[in-house]
């Protein structure tokens, strides 16, 4: 009786799964496949698991593309809110939250950690404005005594070095 498949492994995990969701009582009428992901994981977290699990039970894109499709989407959305002539913070943040949430799902999708990916932005952003400050002081000058074009070009630089910097690695 030994499972061969990912399919049949899959269906077995979900039966056993569904067997202990029985054996705690939820299983009622109110119950979801989605009562045993704590909510006090952090939120990125929680979000991949969320869309996972709804995802292994039919709620999945077909593909990237439409993924993406739901992303600009979200994006535009979020636009309209920040554009609006009296931009609501409550409606802003719920666009934000909406669209947060179609990245971390578009991580999952890839088999990306959107945790390991926002962290390394995380770095190399520091990295990048580090070499700006940097380049600045060398200059005689600040963030705010510079204009906002030797800054861009102070962080294009440091993107370009960064590039060349893996591509000899």
């Amino acid at each position: 009786n030994t499972l061969k498949t990912p399919e049949e492994i899959d269906r077995r995990w979900e039966e056993v799964k569904a067997e202990e969701r029985k054996a705690k009582g939820l299983d009622g009428p109110d119950a979801s496949i989605l009562d045993e992901i704590s909510h006090g994981l952090p939120a990125l977290v929680r979000a991949s698991k969320l869309k996972g699990r709804a995802a292994k039970a039919g709620w999945e894109w077909p593909d990237a593309a439409m993924q993406m499709d739901k992303v600009e989407e979200e994006v535009a959305e979020l636009r309209a809110e920040v554009e609006a002539g009296k931009p609501d913070k409550e409606k802003i943040a719920a666009e934000l939250g909406d669209l947060m949430f179609m990245l971390v799902d578009c991580a999952r999708w890839h088999g990306i950690d959107a945790e390991d990916a926002l962290r390394t932005t995380n770095n190399r952003v520091e990295r990048r404005f580090r070499h700006l400050e940097r380049e600045l002081k060398r200059q005689g000058k600040t963030i705010k005594s510079s204009t906002l074009e030797e800054r861009r070009a102070l962080w294009n630089a440091a993107k370009r070095a960064e590039k060349e910097t893996l591509a000899t690695s």
